[in-house]
């Protein structure tokens, strides 16, 4: 079958104004044909918010603050778990580039909605139950007429329009550009002159989920999309065609002239004289257009971010209180106040926290999203999966960003409970026969001919480098039960050898006896520990972090613990000495 729209003013309805029925949807035997009006949202919490304790009002009271440094997170804080696994085949998700969270969907068990798509050649994103990883229904682009060389790199969902009654929509970048690395000036030939942007009405999950019970199967829903041509022959770029794989929009605007509904694009052309450049298309610029149209825009640079980084992707939090740029190694955080615009904000310093991506496991290497979810703001980072012709595991990690004046508001186990240790390991024979872990690989051991320390305290230490996943680790020789125990508390002492920057270590849990994994804390020089912290009498650094008892995923009868370094070179290393277990039947 078949169906004709004749009232183009049936389509706009679904761009431009809210609903005026439940839903705008066409239903046609196995197939939906779809233009979607967003009528479903929901209350439910959100599973990963219900995983602290935060007061509303606090946060409420944050977002109105104006001065930037205010709005920067100081640490962040791993949920249990923190890792996730999307489950969709290889062929839907090989090489994942786009992820974005639904802000006012979620399933009907309350989990979040992602939208995601891989990079390259692409005709369709997918809507994924992101806590339990399942594929919910693919949304076939039915008219996307894309050009040379396409290469979908970046995705955000935003207001529709600037109206204060605006629907979401989705905006996915066809960016990607590598061949126009090779350009130096505006007369270039090199990669696609002209790259896209496509817009559609975010769908309607609900409906979508509905019927698809009735079928007993996964729908394929069909929808149009209007078409953004893109071109970067405007003088400012200081070269005719550039790559990006950032693309974001203004959830609220600003005071200086920002508009709900702005879309942001930055470059990331490595041999241009700009550098990494910042790219702006107004709202009023798309917010008239109805699906199937299409529109040609010169764009115009309008900044450079600072220290002209060259990111992967970016994310604008739904508050538009904080953006994310982020490299292949690193997520940087630039706050933005109610005064400042987008530019003003990405120009400045970013904050001094960054976020260091977990790399190094299997299927755990190549990352290119971020993407905020929830309100106070999670961070979720998607890695590429390279591999469709063995199984291979899409893995997102997932870590709360910590404000100050925001930790009165947690309920903070006691660390004065009364304690039971579990077990201790000071390793003084130098071995692992006589303690409780075992070396994951080649880069664990016991040589401290490095050290210039007196380790006469604290027994021998473990030395851990590289980044080599499990090869760079050392982990627990057995499970422990602390199935009756309400939280447990690992304490240890380290030395950071002449690590660089942002490098450190990880600790990982594991509920099923070394399964699976997920990073329960982390450290890194430069956000928390210094060179100068570690010239106290012994050398070492005191660490300890709890494990409360908070979901069926934390201590469990099958508990492991696992040590994991983050260094790029060889020649640094982590020294981990004097490691005790504690449980308490008590939150104290």
């Amino acid at each position: 079958e078949t169906a004709t729209i004749n009232h183009r003013s049936d389509i706009s309805s679904c761009f431009q104004m809210p609903c005026q029925m439940s839903y705008c949807i066409f239903l046609f035997c196995h197939v939906l044909l779809v233009t979607v009006c967003l009528a479903y949202s929901t209350t439910t919490t959100n599973p990963i918010e219900g995983m602290v304790n935060t007061n509303g009002t606090w946060w409420r009271r944050h977002q109105q603050e104006d001065d930037p440094t205010l709005l920067c997170p100081n640490i962040r804080s791993w949920p249990a778990p923190s890792k996730y696994i999307l489950k969709p085949s290889a062929e839907l998700l090989d090489a994942v580039s786009c992820m974005a969270f639904s802000e006012e969907q979620h399933t009907a068990e309350g989990h979040p909605i992602a939208w995601v798509a891989s990079a390259g050649y692409q005709t369709a994103i997918h809507a994924v139950d992101f806590l339990a990883g399942t594929l919910l229904a693919s949304i076939e682009l039915t008219n996307i007429n894309q050009l040379e060389n396409p290469d979908w790199q970046s995705m955000a969902l935003g207001p529709c329009s600037s109206s204060i009654i605006s629907s979401t929509c989705i905006y996915i970048g066809n960016l990607g550009n590598t061949q126009a690395h090779d350009c130096v000036d505006q007369s270039c030939e090199s990669g696609r002159q002209v790259v896209e942007v496509y817009k559609l009405k975010e769908p309607n999950i609900k409906e979508v989920l509905l019927r698809q019970s009735e079928l007993q199967e996964v729908l394929t829903v069909r929808a149009q999309v209007a078409t953004l041509l893109l071109n970067y022959s405007h003088p400012s770029f200081g070269i005719s065609r550039n790559d990006a794989q950032t693309l974001f929009v203004d959830w609220h605007g600003d005071t200086a002239g920002g508009v709900p509904g702005d879309v942001y694009i930055v470059t990331k052309n490595p041999n241009s004289s700009k550098g990494s450049t910042i790219a702006k298309i107004a709202v009023e610029k798309h917010q008239h257009l109805f699906p199937g149209d299409i529109i040609s825009i010169r764009l115009i640079a309008v900044g450079n971010p600072h220290r002209n980084i060259m990111p992967v992707d970016g994310a604008m939090s739904s508050s538009a209180r904080l953006i994310a740029l982020r490299t292949l190694d690193y997520i940087y955080f630039y706050p933005r106040s109610l005064s400042q615009t987008v530019v003003e904000s990405l120009e400045q310093p970013p904050c001094n926290f960054v976020g260091v991506t977990p790399q190094g496991l299997t299927d755990e290497n190549t990352f290119q999203t971020v993407t905020f979810v929830g309100s106070p703001v999670f961070v979720v980072e998607t890695s590429q999966c390279y591999t469709p012709s063995s199984p291979c595991d899409v893995v997102s990690y997932v870590y709360q960003l910590l404000f100050a004046g925001m930790y009165d508001e947690y309920d903070i186990p006691s660390a004065t409970a009364d304690w039971v240790e579990i077990t201790r390991d000071q390793f003084t024979d130098g071995t692992w026969e006589s303690s409780s872990f075992v070396a994951g690989g080649e880069n664990v051991d016991f040589d401290d001919s490095g050290l210039t320390v007196d380790l006469s305290q604290l027994g021998k230490a473990v030395r851990i480098r590289g980044n080599n996943g499990v090869a760079s680790s050392f982990l627990s020789n057995g499970s422990a039960d602390l199935s009756t125990y309400a939280q447990a508390m690992v304490q240890f002492f380290y030395h950071a050898a002449d690590v660089d920057e942002l490098e450190g270590f990880f600790i990982e849990l594991s509920e099923d006896g070394g399964v699976r994994w997920y990073v329960a804390q982390d450290w890194a020089k430069g956000i928390d520990f210094t060179n100068t912290t570690m010239t106290n009498e012994i050398g070492f650094i005191e660490a300890k972090f709890v494990v409360p008892r908070i979901n069926e995923l934390t201590l469990s009868n099958q508990m492991m613990i696992r040590f994991r370094a983050n260094i790029k070179d060889l020649s640094r290393a982590i020294y981990i000495a004097d490691i005790r277990i504690s449980a308490s039947v008590s939150l104290g």
